[in-house]
């Protein structure tokens, strides 16, 4: 089945190596069709004359065996790429555009496009690949547009051929596969490609693929919904602290301005008719002093306003040392975060949380020390926070311990 140019250089290379081993060639049979064989060649005599022995051995049926099992191995391989695709990442526009080019590369597909439904009810291209090889307009002949639509209704794969308006082109075919999960029909899957399209190995392969791209819409949908949620709530959390912050700083400033003020008049009546009759008892000025003395702290716990002046290693060192360090629990303070400010937000509810902590040692751990260690870490967390939808996104330092030693 070669040009006789290369006949004749094999001869003559024959005759003058007196063997040679051709390996595959293409014979033609006496009916036109060709045949793969395998090819050895020899000079011998016969009949007083050198001639050539060729010994051609046909191997069509076992190239045709190598082809299907490379074939069955680049889809097995195919599989395992999307499975691995799936697993190394949520974006769903990664997954699906990488899922198409795998099904375009291992099924020999012209085009491959995911249609996703509308509001409408209609159909819109969500991502594509090859789409520019795609003869124009291609996908919106009747035969496309019929077989997406019945797709979508009937829930099953339709196979079609597109009529070509050059009768000498090859004739192209096409898939649609409806994506489907649990639920509902997300769009469906497109494949255009060669008459061999059809054929079961190519479907079943194609529409594995599909199966897969679906869960993955799925999967990134449901994980799209989670945060949402996620980001809703931590508005919610947000605008919880900021209410609560601020219905503190309102207690805060009704203790100052009635009972503390109501407290430091009564000490000072006390004082002066202290000065003109001589109590036997300084009792009754002890326990005013003592209401001033539970107001006031009653007033810096409820907001300290150290934390907006000075931020929270200042607040949480004056907080330590006023009312921490005495006889019954020795509380240690280190920081080591700088001089950058946090996120008025952040600030407040480590604040919050050192107090919480502090507070439950010593009621509870009836512990001797406890220490606070606030420092910025090297590989620091991402916090997010904001109110009305608005959020920054921060990397902060982090409370490394807050520690009762004894019986926590």
């Amino acid at each position: 089945a070669h040009d006789k140019e290369s006949i004749d250089q094999n001869t003559q290379l024959i005759l003058a190596e007196r063997s040679r081993f051709l390996g595959e060639q293409k014979y033609r049979r006496k009916d036109g069709s060709l045949i793969d064989v395998e090819v050895n060649v020899s000079t011998i005599v016969y009949g007083g004359n050198e001639v050539m022995c060729v010994v051609a051995h046909d191997v069509t049926e076992r190239k045709r065996a190598d082809e299907k099992l490379q074939d069955t191995l680049d889809r097995l391989l195919a599989l395992y790429e999307a499975g691995q695709i799936l697993g190394s990442t949520l974006e769903s526009e990664e997954i699906v555009s990488r899922l198409l080019e795998v099904m375009q590369r291992v099924s020999n597909l012209t085009a491959a496009v995911i249609s996703v439904q509308d509001q409408d009810g209609g159909t819109r291209i969500w991502r594509s690949v090859g789409l520019e090889r795609l003869r124009q307009r291609a996908r919106y002949t009747p035969e496309a547009v019929d077989a997406r639509r019945v797709a979508l209704e009937t829930e099953e794969q339709q196979l079609f051929l597109l009529q070509s308006p050059d009768s000498e082109a090859e004739q192209l075919a096409g898939l649609c596969i409806p994506l489907l999960t649990r639920e509902c029909t997300l769009g469906v899957l497109e494949a255009y490609g060669p008459e061999s399209l059809g054929e079961s190995d190519t479907v079943e392969i194609i529409g594995s693929l599909a199966s897969q791209a679906a869960s993955a819409l799925e999967n990134a949908q449901l994980y799209g919904e989670l945060a949402e949620r996620e980001h809703r709530l931590q508005d919610l959390v947000g605008k919880l602290l900021i209410a609560q912050e601020e219905e503190r700083r309102h207690v805060a400033y009704e203790v100052h301005d009635g009972l503390a003020q109501v407290a430091v008049a009564a000490h000072t009546y006390l004082n002066a008719f202290a000065r003109r009759y001589v109590p036997d008892s300084d009792r009754d000025r002890e326990l005013i002093e003592q209401t001033v003395s539970e107001a006031r702290h009653v007033i810096a716990n409820l907001r300290p306003t150290a934390l907006d002046d000075f931020g929270l290693a200042t607040t949480l060192r004056l907080h330590v040392e006023e009312f921490y360090s005495d006889e019954d629990c020795q509380v240690g303070y280190e920081e080591a975060i700088g001089e950058d400010r946090l996120p008025v937000p952040i600030e407040t509810a480590l604040f919050r949380v050192a107090q919480e902590a502090l507070t439950n040692i010593r009621k509870h751990a009836q512990s001797p020390r406890a220490e606070v260690r606030l420092e910025r870490l090297d590989q620091p967390c991402a916090w997010r926070c904001g109110t009305g939808g608005e959020g920054l996104s921060w990397a902060k330092g982090r409370m490394r311990a807050v520690r009762g030693r004894g019986s926590v």
